[in-house]
């Protein structure tokens, strides 16, 4: 008797699986980073079942080419250490390619079992942050799971107790801002997805709990993307401006001392995601504004971070200068360059999303940059499948075709 792959639950068999990869997916860590790589085997055979669809191949072969041409050009411009670009080169290519194939699972499934895959994903998270912060032997539980897979693991409780009055989860990754940008990831798509005026409101009762549960001040983006969708399709209400006016008394009533103590610079995990990858963009930018640093050439960035002593910054002393460059959207742009970075937000606007106005491709751009903000590693699998779905569920979103078999 031979499977139906077409069943509803094997299909979200195989969704949740790589999705369950990618919250525990962490480069530095074998472990966490392991699971990854026979999902995605398992994903590939499973297309190959169902038939790969053509318009993504392309898009992945033509993508491909394109960033080979502009890093061939580099090595020109720059002075770059050939196997570590040779390395990076080859990772930025399955980590896009991983992002394909992760599309075209999502096409194997209407709105509807999309959205309740979801919106289940994140009320068992909810539930499993719950138990782990009032039932101590679930703690433990979660804890020695997450050690298993990450090595080290959140200890920053005395700060947590200071800030919030309790420890915060972290469920099975190895903080809680990696819950937090999960979090962010599938909330993103759920909005997308469905994005009528009722689901929108209802889905505010969601985003409170994570706020209350979370209490990462990652989860602001979320709202971003919550309020900005809502008002980019049924314009400012009433309603509009309640729930801007209670989410930003929770946020702050939440996280009012992480908010002072990043204001006054002093919240070094903050600083590191939001204003170090700019300060370093900006000091590249006086070389090379046009092509960026590239990849192998961590000797220029280093000497540009090692430079940054105006701004009395608080002191950093990571050897790996991938761990400061937490932020892929600003890594985009000093690996890149304005040139190279334009090219690629280019190409996957033409082969994803329709003709629409000014206002929704800045709708758009404010997306991809609230999420791309909160992690970095640009030849990385996770930034490629965020910056890949966000294109993708975008354009179906405004009727785009194009991608579906």
């Amino acid at each position: 008797m031979s499977i139906n792959f077409q069943n509803y639950s094997i299909k979200s068999f195989f969704l949740i699986l790589f999705l369950l990869s990618l919250l525990i997916y962490n480069p530095i860590s074998f472990f966490s980073n392991a699971p990854l790589i026979p999902t995605i085997v398992l994903v590939i055979f499973f297309l190959i079942y169902q038939s790969f669809n053509t318009n993504l191949l392309k898009i992945n072969l033509t993508l491909s080419i394109l960033i080979t041409l502009y890093l061939g050009f580099t090595l020109i411009m720059h002075d770059i250490d050939l196997f570590s670009l040779i390395n990076s080169y080859l990772y930025l290519i399955i980590s896009i390619t991983t992002g394909i194939l992760f599309i075209n699972l999502l096409m194997l499934f209407d709105d509807a079992e999309l959205i309740k895959i979801f919106k289940g994903i994140i009320i068992f998270i909810l539930i499993c942050a719950f138990l782990e912060i009032y039932f101590p032997a679930i703690k433990e539980l979660f804890q020695t799971i997450a050690i298993s897979l990450h090595g080290n693991i959140y200890t920053s409780i005395d700060r947590d107790i200071s800030w919030y009055g309790f420890v915060r989860p972290i469920f099975i990754t190895s903080e809680p801002s990696h819950l937090a940008i999960f979090l962010t990831f599938i909330s993103t798509c759920l909005i997308l997805i469905d994005s009528s005026l009722k689901s929108l409101k209802n889905f505010f009762i969601l985003y409170f709990l994570m706020l209350f549960l979370i209490r990462s001040p990652l989860l602001i983006s979320i709202f971003i993307v919550l309020f900005i969708v809502s008002v980019g399709k049924f314009n400012i209400s009433k309603t509009h401006i309640f729930y801007l006016l209670f989410t930003t008394i929770a946020l702050i009533f939440l996280n009012y001392s992480r908010i002072e103590d990043f204001l006054l610079l002093s919240d070094r995990s903050s600083f590191i995601r939001l204003i170090l990858p700019y300060l370093i963009y900006y000091n590249q930018s006086l070389l090379n504004i046009f092509f960026g640093t590239s990849f192998g050439n961590e000797s220029l960035i280093n000497s540009i971070y090692f430079q940054l002593d105006y701004f009395s910054l608080p002191q950093v002393n990571w050897d790996n200068i991938e761990n400061r460059l937490v932020n892929s959207f600003a890594e985009l742009l000093i690996r890149f360059g304005l040139l190279g970075s334009f090219f690629i937000y280019f190409f996957l606007y033409k082969s994803f999303i329709p003709k629409i106005s000014i206002k929704k491709i800045i709708i758009l751009f404010i997306i991809i940059f609230c999420l791309c903000s909160l992690f970095g590693g640009v030849n990385g699998i996770r930034f490629w499948v965020v910056l890949l779905t966000m294109f993708y569920l975008y354009g179906l979103d405004y009727g785009k075709t194009y991608c579906k078999k």
